[in-house]
């Protein structure tokens, strides 16, 4: 295990390892929740629009027609999932299979480095299709709770746990037809007890709101 892993660093190796290490570091600040999961995440090739579709056994209907940038976006569900989660998948899969190739195969030039890469390049494509499948689902729910919990501003509410401008709590709406709950914070000197009724008025940072209480 020790020299597969100092192999991983020879030069037929270095430039994924080091990839793989920054991809790494950004999981490690999106943990700590210095970055957030979708930093780098653009709009896909129009492929929300039959993903329920494709949920039911589909998987190729998102590839329509188009140029091989298009047909690749969709290959590996760019749209449904965020583009961070994609480039870690391709990435651990090329290292994975780079460094394994390269050791197995006891690679001792460039050209033949090139071709293990080549080939791990493909089969990373197709590993990272399977592995990215299932999670379309998760994130296509996902977005469209964050899309709900974008909706509340300006809504009434229940405080469910007390609240002030320093101390975080909770309240209870409804947006389009199912209850939200949401973390709350209340402007300088205001505090809210259980069981009152407040309204949203703004977003306090990703994870909470400002509330006010509502006018009897």
């Amino acid at each position: 295990m020790l020299e597969l892993l100092q192999f991983s660093i020879h030069p037929y190796n270095f430039v994924l390892t080091l990839l793989l290490g920054l991809i790494l570091l950004y999981w490690i600040t999106v943990m700590l929740g210095v970055l957030d999961l979708d930093v780098l995440d653009i709009e896909g090739p129009d492929m929300d629009a039959d993903l329920d579709a494709d949920l039911d056994g589909d998987m190729d209907s998102e590839l329509e027609s188009g140029g091989f940038a298009t047909n690749l976006a969709g290959f590996l569900f760019l749209g449904q999932v965020p583009l961070t989660v994609i480039a870690s998948m391709f990435v651990l899969w090329m290292w994975i299979l780079t460094v394994m190739g390269n050791y197995l195969l006891h690679t001792d030039s460039w050209k033949m480095a090139a071709l293990v890469m080549l080939a791990a390049m493909i089969l990373s494509f197709v590993l990272s299709r399977l592995c990215l499948y299932p999670l379309r689902a998760i994130f296509h729910r996902m977005s469209a709770e964050e899309q709900q919990l974008k909706n509340v501003l300006g809504l009434s509410c229940t405080v469910l746990a007390a609240a002030d401008d320093h101390r975080l709590g909770q309240a209870e709406t409804e947006a389009k037809g199912a209850f939200v709950r949401i973390n709350i914070r209340t402007q300088p000197g205001v505090r809210v007890e259980k069981g009152d009724r407040v309204r949203v008025v703004a977003k306090d940072g990703p994870h909470a709101y400002i509330v006010e209480p509502e006018r009897q």
